[in-house]
């Protein structure tokens, strides 16, 4: 998997470097390569963890932790649910190789910001949420990321003023200022070394065990992604000038803690975005 997306973004890359000389080169400029259109575009993706879990988030934690984590014991029904949010504005140039080509090639600068991954814990299928046994126990990380993308796409006009566009593309992104919250209710700890366990069983819980609630915050670890996809999009042209893009994407990936866990991820993204055409 890694030596694909390698290849991926070496090849998309490879091609956006070619795309910029002949724009900037005179001899290939005469050839008919241009800038097409710059854009920007807003968009709300899910870069989902597989196997996203506290384990993994506990492990993304760059600092001493308040409570020992280790004894943990979750059953299958505790997680009730898990959350990849990554929000991102991006700005985007297009080329076009040749004045007749419907080819188009694109590089765009991304900034994600409050990237949520997170993960919740309850005991409400076995006690009921009003019930004062219940209890609670969150990890969420949030940050911040700037990637770069590549990707190279087709454009099939439909009517007068609509087209579509299918493509493939790769980026690489590097997340920073990454925190971790970890916030709990009525949640079963040790008294002797503050290992929290979250189920008690009657049959061999400790002697000496309170009761807690919490909420701290911790730094988390930087993080390198690495992204490969496929998009659909469908632009409409505003008075010659401008288009309207509505997008889609699906790929792979994966998420690269520095000196911590290596995970794979899978992307889905929409978006919206206007573009300025050039030519």
């Amino acid at each position: 998997m890694d030596r694909f997306l390698l290849f991926v973004a070496f090849s998309l890359v490879s091609a956006l470097a070619y795309a910029q000389s002949a724009v900037l080169t005179p001899p290939v400029a005469k050839s008919g390569w241009s800038v097409k259109k710059i854009g920007v575009k807003f968009s709300q993706d899910q870069d989902m963890i597989r196997g996203l879990g506290y384990d993994y988030l506990l492990g993304s934690i760059n600092e001493p932790l308040s409570y020992d984590f280790s004894q943990l014991s979750f059953q299958e029904e505790d997680l009730h649910s898990m959350v990849c949010e990554n929000p991102n504005l991006s700005l985007a140039f297009t080329f076009r190789p040749g004045k007749q080509s419907n080819w188009e090639i694109y590089t765009a600068a991304v900034v994600i910001f409050d990237r949520i991954d997170a993960a919740h814990y309850n005991n409400r299928e076995e006690v009921g949420i009003k019930s004062p046994d219940y209890k609670y126990l969150n990890f969420t990380n949030t940050s911040n990321e700037v990637a770069l993308e590549v990707g190279l796409a087709r454009a099939i006009p439909l009517f007068k003023t609509f087209y579509f566009y299918p493509g493939v593309g790769s980026g690489i992104g590097y997340s920073f200022k990454n925190r971790m919250q970890i916030s709990g209710h009525n949640i079963p700890v040790l008294k002797a070394d503050d290992a929290v366990v979250f189920r008690s069983k009657t049959s061999d819980a400790p002697e000496e065990l309170r009761t807690d609630d919490f909420d701290h915050q911790y730094e988390a670890k930087d993080a390198w992604s690495q992204r490969a996809f496929y998009s659909l999009a469908f632009g409409m042209t505003l008075f010659d000038r401008a288009e309207l893009i509505i997008a889609y994407r699906s790929g792979i990936g994966n998420r690269n803690m520095v000196e911590g866990a290596k995970v794979p991820t899978h992307l889905r993204s929409m978006g919206v975005g206007l573009n300025w055409l050039l030519n």
